[in-house]
């Protein structure tokens, strides 16, 4: 460091600047959660729960779309009760994968090695990652599936499959754009991330599941 006058009067190791980097980055997974980095030492826990209980209570509202989701595909669910146990796979999965590609963009972001005038790279990066990604898993669930059923086994690996390989690159699309267009309106990318993405995903998820279920599983 140097003062007014270009007079050495310090230096800035190499361990301070690490430290620096770590804790802005634990702040920034704990926005994403909807959360504040210090809020166990420094707030009170009314304070904690008004801090998080907005996002808590914003999620809960797009979940609940989920529900009569559920409820519009009560019949297909009836008949084919092995849905049930892929549809919390499929949402944990494409939720998982939009949550990594929200992470990678925000500290993107915050590093400077993403720029939100040209959000068409990072997004190019992340489909070109997340058709690989869900390719795999696809092959993986659709597999299982075929094997686990025992009706029809060819159908349902296949509407498993397809549904997951669908969801996973709409997850890491929202997962993407979602921090983008945050810092681009003004607000915080790391707090807006994660309760939205995931709130989101599950019902899109849940809603592709049903739908190509519905159609490959009754035709």
């Amino acid at each position: 460091m140097v003062d007014a006058d270009s007079k050495v009067i310090g230096k800035i190791s190499i361990d301070d600047v690490v430290d620096v980097i770590e804790e802005e980055y634990s702040e920034n997974v704990a926005r994403m959660a909807g959360t504040d980095a210090e809020e166990l030492e420094k707030k009170s826990p009314f304070q904690i729960a008004k801090l998080r209980l907005p996002w808590l209570l914003v999620t809960l509202f797009i979940e609940m779309i989920a529900v009569f989701v559920v409820q519009s595909h009560d019949v297909i669910l009836g008949k084919v009760i092995l849905l049930a146990a892929f549809m919390p796979i499929i949402s944990a999965l494409s939720g998982n994968t939009g949550l990594q590609s929200a992470a990678i963009v925000v500290r993107g972001i915050d590093t400077g090695n993403v720029n939100i005038n040209r959000w068409w790279e990072p997004l190019g990066r992340q489909f070109k990652t997340n058709l690989l990604v869900g390719f795999v898993l696809a092959l993986i669930v659709g597999l299982s599936g075929a094997f686990i059923s025992d009706t029809d086994k060819f159908r349902f690996g296949l509407s498993v499959g397809i549904s997951m390989f669908i969801s996973i690159n709409i997850a890491g699309l929202i997962g993407t754009v979602t921090p983008i267009i945050s810092k681009k309106i003004g607000f915080d990318p790391a707090i807006t991330s994660g309760p939205f993405e995931t709130a989101f995903q599950d019902v899109i998820g849940i809603s592709i599941f049903l739908t190509v279920a519905t159609y490959l599983l009754t035709h």
